[in-house]
């Protein structure tokens, strides 16, 4: 096994590790793409992670904000979407 093979599955095995801990859906694709390739671009990897993780964020606050305009108390908001109190909070006080 010459050192390209090992620095690619390498790779991949880090990607996969890391699409499992980011739930990020477009890392896995990557992965299964590239599964015959030698080498993986771990800086696109990165970059769909936080663009996924933006993707959410912004999903999230919009969840927040339009249960909060109709009329959804803010406890009840972090009880419905299953996140702390602290984080409704956050978003609808624009410290986020």
């Amino acid at each position: 096994m010459g050192k390209k093979d090992v620095t690619a599955k390498a790779y991949l095995a880090a990607a996969d590790r890391i699409a499992v801990m980011s739930k990020t859906k477009e890392l896995k694709n990557i992965k299964k793409n590239t599964a015959r390739e030698e080498e993986f671009d771990m800086c696109r990897a990165i970059d769909l992670m936080i663009a996924d993780g933006e993707k959410r964020g912004i999903d999230l606050a919009r969840k927040v904000f339009v249960l909060y305009l109709k009329g959804t108390k803010r406890e009840e908001i972090a009880r419905m979407l299953n996140i702390s109190l602290e984080k409704v909070k956050h978003i609808l006080d624009g410290n986020a």
